[in-house]
């Protein structure tokens, strides 16, 4: 056999050595959790601290599914005050889990740097976003009459919502994406922001600043 082919077929032999040992899945620092259930009194407003990450769930009861780490307890990372429920930032290795809440009379949601997705049907619903917050609507959720106060760099993701009627007020450098269709909608834009609309029926519209505003799907 040539010294060519000897190479050839060695370096071939080290690449599937290589490949087949990168690809095979290390379970040796794997964490292991399981999700604790805690039940909750009725709550209407649900407030965010800062570096919280959440799913918000409108449904028939009041709980939380917090993912904890095996062996460990449930961490204090709420308050009820009133009729508000408060979640602090709650430290944990897991990184694709997040604390799931579910209440069935929330119609007022508070974020201050916190990251939020809501799957939600509800009549009305109020957001107020400060700071870095986050909103994301999943698919399938509505809401007929949804009003929000957004500052700071807070984005709010609505492509995905299913609307009829909005009041909005943007300032500083927030950010709306707004639903693909909205019947009424009166919008303030200050400072900076930005809004991103498809379609709006009835819309009024006031300005103040250097907005942006982009059209699409017209």
């Amino acid at each position: 056999m040539k010294t060519s082919n000897i190479i050839l077929i060695s370096y071939l032999s080290l690449m599937l050595l290589y490949f087949s040992t990168s690809f095979i899945p290390y379970h040796g620092n794997e964490v292991k959790y399981s999700i604790r259930t805690v039940k909750l009194n009725d709550f209407r407003v649900l407030k965010l601290l800062p570096y919280t990450k959440i799913t918000f769930i409108k449904g028939d009861s009041n709980f939380m599914e917090i993912p904890v780490q095996e062996n460990s307890s449930i961490p204090n990372m709420y308050i009820l005050k009133g009729d508000t429920l408060v979640i602090m930032p709650y430290q944990t290795s897991l990184k694709y889990e997040k604390i799931k809440i579910h209440g069935r009379n929330v119609i007022s949601l508070l974020s201050n740097k916190a990251s939020c997705y809501l799957a939600i049907k509800t009549d009305s619903l109020n957001l107020t976003g400060e700071n870095e917050s986050s909103f994301f609507f999943d698919e399938g959720s509505e809401v007929q009459n949804l009003n929000s106060k957004l500052s700071g760099k807070t984005k709010l993701r609505a492509e995905n919502l299913l609307a009829k009627s909005m009041i909005l007020n943007l300032s500083e450098t927030s950010n709306f994406s707004a639903p693909a269709k909205i019947s009424k909608a009166t919008i303030t834009m200050k400072g900076s922001s930005t809004l991103r609309v498809h379609r709006i029926d009835s819309l009024i519209l006031n300005q103040e600043g250097h907005n942006n505003i982009y059209f699409e799907g017209y």
